[in-house]
């Protein structure tokens, strides 16, 4: 069994191995083969990136076990999509073209299908 110790180094060594690679528009340029580390982002980048989360200055929030913070682009995009299915009742836009493809399969009417 694994415990929290080892799980944290071995969360840590995957972080590290998926942004290692990672380059910032303004730093890097068509056809260059360096990768630049985000550490490297100026403090700049950083301040506009905390400005997209609603958080009050100060705190820190590490349980992103479950439901974590969103930036303010996400939360306003799920309200906005949380209004059309309220509005409409349907969760995607695409029942009717799922509904379509499930009775073809089954060889069936969609009037067949609940």
């Amino acid at each position: 069994m694994q415990d929290r110790r080892n799980f944290i180094k071995l969360g840590a060594g995957g972080l590290i191995g998926l942004f290692a690679g990672c380059k910032t528009e303004t730093e890097s340029s068509p056809g260059e083969t360096s990768s630049v580390l985000l550490s490297n982002r100026s403090e700049q980048t950083w301040s506009e990136i905390q400005d997209e989360f609603v958080i009050r200055e100060g705190l820190t929030y590490l349980n992103n076990g479950t439901l974590g913070l969103s930036p303010t682009p996400v939360s306003q995009a799920i309200k906005d999509r949380m209004d059309v299915v309220n509005a409409t009742g349907t969760h995607s836009g695409v029942e009717a073209g799922l509904k379509t493809a499930l009775a073809n399969y089954l060889n069936v009417t969609k009037d067949e299908l609940a």
